[in-house]
């Protein structure tokens, strides 16, 4: 008798800690918004990948690249992110060439952006750090500050849970750099210097993130239904690619697509 209820005792004891230990398991998992989240956005690659074989060209070429005159949009917060990505690839690019004409351009037109977006603060300090570095022809600590002026914007956007945003910003900064490398490249082609185009994995992500925007605001807005299949057109572009190398005629194909989908967001 006493063994039976011995045993029964250890049963429930056993049932118990198995039915604590699942409810502790279900509790540290993320619900199901949380998930979803986790699925939906993935932290991109900086678009300072595409510019690696900057060093390598001549300076002539980097500066024969930059825009006559610095990109603009209407103001709207998705159309802001896009401009200020594609910005400050263009800055970058300006850096590279010594261009203090095109790159002050550039810079002042990024800062404009930054309220609608909530960047203010130390974005437009670093802002300021920039225009005197500018003044003072410090180039190493210009493209320094650059750097860290992308990394703080990509940084704030995302710790904000402003993950469309984030995604466009990216999305414009990869779109320009694309545009320009590739611009570069073909002006005086050699096959070897495209494989700094291949970034299959990054186009994915991209397509990913911008599939997962639910707000009206950018996914009903026409810039947005226009590049989408412009986006995919460049990944079936990047992922054609024969042993890590594009031709020309793909070049112009990238070229093109990144034209219109710049053409899209200033509209």
């Amino acid at each position: 008798m006493k063994k039976s209820i011995i045993l029964a005792v250890a049963l429930i004891l056993t049932f118990a800690a198995f039915s604590c230990k699942r409810k502790t398991d279900k509790k540290a998992l993320p619900d199901a918004g949380m998930a979803h989240e986790i699925a939906a956005y993935a932290p991109l690659p900086t678009f300072r990948e595409v510019f690696r074989t900057l060093d390598q060209l001549p300076v002539k070429d980097i500066s024969a690249s930059l825009p006559t005159n610095p990109f603009k949009t209407i103001q709207e917060e998705g159309r802001n992110a896009f401009a200020l990505g594609l910005l400050t690839a263009d800055a970058i690019l300006a850096s590279h060439s010594r261009n203090k004409t095109k790159l002050r351009e550039y810079s002042q037109e990024m800062m404009k952006l930054t309220p609608l977006l909530k960047l203010e603060g130390e974005i437009d300090q670093l802002g300021n750090k920039l225009r005197i570095l500018i003044e003072r022809d410090q180039w190493e600590e210009i493209d320094g500050t650059l750097d860290l002026i992308r990394k703080e914007v990509e940084n704030k956007l995302w710790d904000t849970e402003n993950k469309e945003n984030y995604t466009l910003m990216l999305l414009g900064g990869w779109t320009e750099g694309v545009n320009r490398i590739a611009w570069i490249i073909n002006s005086d082609f050699i096959d070897a210097k495209t494989q700094v185009l291949n970034h299959k994995d990054t186009w994915k992500y991209l397509i990913g993130n911008l599939e997962m925007i639910q707000s009206p605001r950018i996914k009903e807005a026409p810039y947005f239904v226009q590049v989408m299949p412009l986006i995919k057109d460049i990944q079936a572009v990047i992922n054609a690619d024969n042993g890590g190398i594009y031709s020309k005629d793909q070049l112009g194909k990238l070229i093109a697509a990144t034209d219109n989908i710049k053409a899209a967001f200033s509209k």
